[in-house]
């Protein structure tokens, strides 16, 4: 997991606004489609990821902020954490229809962003923020090998959905879901894809 082993210098306030200051200067430099305009494979992505961030404020992030609290008062965590949404160009394309720009403790970034500001300024034991992960990405030579015979002869492509979530020190879970795009349409085909991670 990434939450570091050194104390923060970066006060919270500070941490998220240098952060959504990154976010803010990667969108300079690409330009996102909106989702009406995007083309049915990314527009499909972005729908799900959408709807699985929507899914993890309603359902999880409110045991996940339990947790926090007991956190808080055993000492270190702050009781009031920054929520960063870790997603990729549909994730980005999403949240530009769901979220406030201007919300102090709420914000997507790319991952590539996110893993650079946490390298060069690393939040110990996510003192300051919650994560949520969502990423589509192709499969590498290990997924490709698990498929079985009939998913590689299919002619569709294949895509993996990287969902996690980190709040603490070893606390959080992340797992992999398999999906298929084919014919103009992307369906879930396995939950869990060879098993799921918990911190």
């Amino acid at each position: 997991m990434r939450a570091s082993s050194q104390p923060t210098e970066l006060s919270q306030g500070d941490w998220t606004e240098g952060l959504r200051a990154e976010a803010m200067a990667w969108l300079t430099t690409h330009t996102l489609q909106t989702m009406d305009a995007a083309e049915p494979r990314l527009r499909a992505l972005a729908e799900v990821q959408g709807g699985g961030f929507a899914n993890f404020v309603q359902e999880q992030l409110p045991l996940v902020l339990e947790e926090r609290d007991l956190a808080a008062q055993i000492g270190g965590a702050v009781a009031s954490p920054t929520l960063i949404w870790v997603t990729d160009e549909p994730g980005m394309i999403a949240a530009a229809l769901m979220l406030d720009p201007d919300a102090p403790q709420l914000l997507a970034v790319p991952e590539s962003v996110f893993e650079t500001w946490i390298d060069a300024h690393p939040d110990w034991h996510c003192r300051h923020h919650v994560e949520y992960i969502a990423v589509f990405s192709r499969l590498d030579d290990e997924d490709l090998a698990s498929l079985s015979d009939a998913q590689r002869a299919s002619g569709a492509e294949w895509l993996m959905h990287k969902v996690g979530i980190i709040w603490g020190e070893d606390a959080g879970h992340e797992a992999r879901h398999l999906w298929r795009w084919q014919e103009g349409t992307l369906m879930l085909e396995e939950q869990n894809f060879r098993g799921a991670i918990v911190y």
